[in-house]
């Protein structure tokens, strides 16, 4: 008897341990299924997920798949996987609140020498730098209730208590009061701020100019990129559509199960 009921435990800690091994791969499977399908590559690009502090070896397992925006080597690293395979197509869903300029324009300038289809998802919201780098997608999918967002730069001021202002604001703060009136500290940061803002809006001609002409690029710019309206006012697909992005509906539900499983192994 007492064998007996060792031999069911023992067996019963077995199945569950099969069980969740089985569903620890399970999405490893469904993402290779998926580029070995559609011959393409996939990944999610988020905003710290590798930083939080609780650690499993699941989530180190699925590293592949999970970038960080501001992690811009480990991006290179991925993309260099990609040519390498001589792969023509990438699915990427972005997922952040934003992140580090400079990171981004990294990844966008990768993005936009690709020889192939670049496909963006927005399950749920891309915002500022986030924005930016969703413009790079030949197709751009967003739900209904998916988000974006301007894409003018945000920084922290010296003597600012840490606080992040728009560059914008900076720019016509010092043109108003006038830049002998400013202290130097001020009046330095307004002469590299001006680079960062004006080197915004060339990225920003980079990515639209070629896929969406100048009327409409500049409409677009006009409303996300100069810094007329505050930072985190979100933008739906509507409103997006409205200034000329052509957002196809809703992101397909395969792409969604496979951001859902990956995002949530923390």
């Amino acid at each position: 008897m007492y064998l007996d009921v060792s031999f069911s435990v023992i067996l019963l800690i077995v199945i569950v341990l099969l069980y969740y091994c089985y569903s620890s791969i399970l999405p490893y499977i469904n993402i290779d299924r998926f580029e070995k399908k559609n011959k393409a590559k996939f990944l999610v690009v988020t905003d710290d997920f590798w930083s939080d502090k609780k650690f499993s070896l699941i989530k180190l397992y699925y590293k592949r798949y999970i970038i960080d925006i501001d992690d811009d080597e480990a991006f290179q690293m991925w993309f260099g996987r990609v040519i390498e395979e001589g792969i023509r197509r990438l699915d990427i869903v972005v997922h952040t609140y934003g992140g580090s300029i400079v990171s981004s324009d990294i990844i966008i300038k990768n993005l936009l020498d690709f020889d192939g289809t670049v496909n963006i998802y927005v399950p749920y919201r891309a915002l500022s730098a986030g924005t930016r780098l969703m413009l790079v997608g030949d197709y751009i999918y967003m739900n209904d209730y998916s988000l974006a967002s301007p894409m003018d730069p945000q920084v922290t001021l010296i003597d600012s208590d840490m606080m992040q202002f728009s560059v914008k604001s900076l720019l016509r703060y010092v043109d108003i009061k006038g830049i002998k009136k400013v202290r130097d500290t001020t009046g330095l940061q307004y002469i590299e701020h001006k680079k960062l803002f004006d080197d915004n809006i060339r990225i920003l001609n980079m990515i639209l100019k070629r896929k969406y002409g100048r009327r409409v690029s500049n409409n677009i710019i006009k409303k996300l990129g100069y810094g007329n309206i505050p930072h985190h006012i979100p933008h739906s697909p509507v409103e997006l559509r409205r200034i000329g992005l052509p957002i196809r509906r809703n992101v397909p539900k395969n792409i969604t199960t496979l951001f859902n499983i990956l995002i949530t192994m923390s």
